[in-house]
């Protein structure tokens, strides 16, 4: 039981930070934003949305390389 909980837990702070870091972008602090995606990453039960939305904010600062990885990250 301990364990099943701890991966709840797990899954709910992805998913917090997800939603914290969408709340950034649209608020347009997208280097808060791309500091908190990558810690969603680990635990969430999509992570292509999340690397979805990595590339988009790279896209939206001008970075399009890393646009590029993050975005063939989630057809993968």
């Amino acid at each position: 039981m301990g364990h099943h909980v701890h991966n709840w837990f797990l899954k709910q702070q992805a998913r917090y930070r997800y939603r914290r870091a969408l709340d950034q972008v649209r608020k347009g602090n997208l280097g808060m934003a791309l500091e908190t995606l990558p810690n969603a990453l680990d635990h969430h039960p999509y992570p292509a949305d999340i690397h979805v939305a990595l590339g988009t904010t790279h896209w939206q600062t001008g970075h399009t390389d890393a646009c590029l990885l993050y975005t063939s990250d989630a057809a993968d």
